[in-house]
C-alpha cells in the first residue's frame, strides 16, 4: 500500500490527479488509508477518473491486489453536474 500512496502522490505532484478540497482554500485531500480499506478524493472529472483507474491498474500489475467492484462506491458532491457523474 506505501507503494500506491507514493504512485498517488507522484500523480498529484506532477498535476495528474487534482486533489479534493472540502473548503475552497484548505488542504488538499488525495486519498487515506485505512487497516483493510482505501478512500480516493478527486474533482469531478473524466480524464481524473482515468488517471485513477490508470494508477490503480499500475499498481494492480506491481503488487497483484486488485479493486473489488462489487465492493467499491463512487460518491459525488451534490453540486456535480449529472453529465459529469454518467460519463464517470
Amino acid at each position: 500500500m506505501e507503494r500506491l500512496g507514493h504512485m498517488i502522490h507522484n500523480a498529484v505532484d506532477i498535476g495528474l490527479w487534482l486533489p479534493f478540497r472540502f473548503i475552497r482554500n484548505g488542504t488538499p485531500l488525495s486519498h487515506l488509508f485505512f487497516t483493510d480499506d482505501l478512500i480516493l478524493y478527486a474533482k469531478a472529472d473524466l480524464s481524473q477518473a482515468e488517471a485513477i483507474a490508470n494508477i490503480l491498474s499500475d499498481f494492480g500489475k506491481f503488487s497483484e491486489h486488485r479493486v473489488s467492484c462489487r465492493k467499491s462506491g463512487i460518491y459525488f458532491s451534490p453540486n456535480t453536474d449529472a453529465s459529469i457523474m454518467h460519463a464517470i
